[in-house]
């Protein structure tokens, strides 16, 4: 407790003094925070993605495929999207071995170390799906660093859905994707497609079907159909209102 005016006087000088000190240990340490982050955040990535950066490393120096987006959640439909391609590109392709990444993987800088050892006549596939759009950035920035970071190389986006709410967006990509002179887009569908082939008038564009639907025939089942099931989305990726399937 406090007995006097002089008592009271030195503990707000103290105080005064005391925040001073404060503010200008947290203005330092806010300073080097960032930093010490950014290289633990470094150190932890190489740790995690050691056993991809060395395989590509110790590579054989015959060209290979450099596969981007391979789905790293649940979604059922991206993880056939991949299931598909592979299937393709090995009989396609079968004398090329297959590198694999996560947008994950992209996002946090192994391109960085991957560029050291992609080879010119390496083939780069970028993973189909609803990616060239603003509604999941992670994957379109994916494929603006992929497209940036080997301009040699002959990349191709397997077949997307094509739309952006933000004009801007949709500027930067037409820029990067343009810039590239080997760069080969596929669209899964005619309005995909038109849109494309608007952004992109310096790349080859082709309209593809939805590399999934060459699973149709494949399998055959006993049971007997009785009546349609009809699904429909709820999230952003919805073409329709709930008032309207309920009408």
């Amino acid at each position: 407790m406090l007995g006097n005016a002089d008592q009271y006087l030195d503990w707000i000088v103290g105080g005064i003094v005391l925040k001073k000190y404060l503010k200008n240990y947290l203005k330092r340490w806010l300073k080097i925070f960032p930093r010490l982050y950014k290289c633990t955040e470094k150190a932890l990535f190489y740790k995690r993605n050691y056993s991809f950066i060395k395989c590509m490393k110790n590579r054989e120096k015959s060209p290979a495929i450099i596969y981007f987006g391979v789905p790293n959640h649940t979604n059922l439909g991206d993880q056939a999207q991949t299931y598909c391609t592979f299937i393709w590109l090995n009989e396609n392709f079968p004398n090329r071995k297959i590198y694999s990444y996560h947008s994950g993987q992209v996002a946090f800088g192994i391109v960085s170390y991957l560029k050291k050892y992609v080879l010119s006549d390496d083939l780069i596939f970028i993973q189909s799906g609803y990616n060239t759009t603003d509604l999941y950035m992670a994957e379109e920035k994916m494929h603006r660093e992929v497209i940036q970071a080997f301009p040699e190389n002959r990349i191709v986006i397997m077949p997307q859905t094509v739309f952006f709410e933000n004009i801007s967006e949709q500027k930067h990509t037409e820029k990067i994707y343009n810039s590239h002179k080997k760069l080969i887009f596929f669209a899964r569908d005619n309005v995909s497609y038109k849109k494309a082939k608007e952004m992109f008038p310096c790349i080859h564009v082709s309209l593809y079907p939805d590399i999934v639907t060459s699973l149709i025939g494949n399998r055959h089942y006993s049971n007997q159909r009785n009546g349609i099931l009809l699904c429909v989305r709820n999230d952003k990726e919805s073409a329709i209102s709930k008032s309207e399937v309920l009408r």
